[in-house]
């Protein structure tokens, strides 16, 4: 099933840490679904980053965030302590 498009918002702290952030989640999503990067539009706002993401559901989005983050679960405390 295709959906319209999902709108995610990073939360403002700042644009160095929204822009890890926005990374991170795009970032994911391209891994898991290569195909999906053309329907990827980043924009900032001036104050945080506003992805829409065409195509997908917010749970296709958060499967795509989970799988990523289990591939680091072996040593992810030494990659976020190191």
């Amino acid at each position: 099933m295709n959906y319209p498009s999902v709108s995610l918002y990073t939360p403002g702290h700042c644009i160095f840490t929204d822009s890890l952030i926005a990374y991170g989640i795009v970032s994911s999503i391209i891994k898991e679904l290569p195909d999906c990067a053309k329907d990827i539009i980043i924009t900032f706002t001036g104050s945080e980053y506003v992805i829409e993401i065409n195509g997908l559901s917010l749970e296709d989005v958060a499967e795509c965030i989970i799988l990523s983050v289990m591939n680091f679960r072996d040593d992810i405390i030494s990659k976020l302590v190191n």
